[in-house]
């Protein structure tokens, strides 16, 4: 789950592993905010770095639920 002080998002891993890619979705409207595929990262990173880069980057602030996500991946 991202939130900010606005909206919460929601966070799917489509896919497999290592090709798979996350997007973050406006919970409410369903826009889509962030689709990043795991595969173009030219280094590889932990998927937990990736999200917290891209939502700090994003201005968003990020509450990473490992095994919520580990049961969709």
């Amino acid at each position: 789950m991202v939130k900010n002080d606005k909206t919460e998002f929601i966070i799917m891993i489509l896919g497999d592993r290592p090709c798979f890619c996350f997007q973050v979705r406006d919970i409410h409207s369903g826009e889509l905010i962030v689709k990043l595929p795991y595969h173009n990262i030219s280094r590889p990173q932990p998927l937990s770095q990736i999200l917290l880069a891209t939502c700090q980057a994003a201005n968003f602030f990020i509450f990473f639920d490992a095994a919520a996500v580990a049961s969709v991946i």
